[in-house]
């Protein structure tokens, strides 16, 4: 698992998240995106979706689905 191998980097910690609450486990996801948004400051590749992340993780805490179709 490449999460073992560099565990620190966001854009894994992201990705985790998207797989985890795809399959319902929000708690989880919650923790990988606040992760990534903690992490992923800062550095320019990912400025541009920490806004989403935010929504996405307002949402799974509010028991909604946290993708929307208009945003992809």
């Amino acid at each position: 698992c490449a999460l073992r191998l560099v565990p620190d980097d966001p854009n894994y910690h992201d990705t985790r998240g998207v797989a985890l609450a795809r399959s319902g486990r929000r708690q989880e996801a919650v923790a990988e995106f606040e992760y990534f948004v903690e992490h992923a400051r800062g550095i320019d590749r990912f400025e541009n979706v920490i806004p989403m992340r935010l929504k996405w993780i307002q949402r799974l805490q509010a028991g909604q689905e946290p993708f929307s179709t208009e945003e992809q």
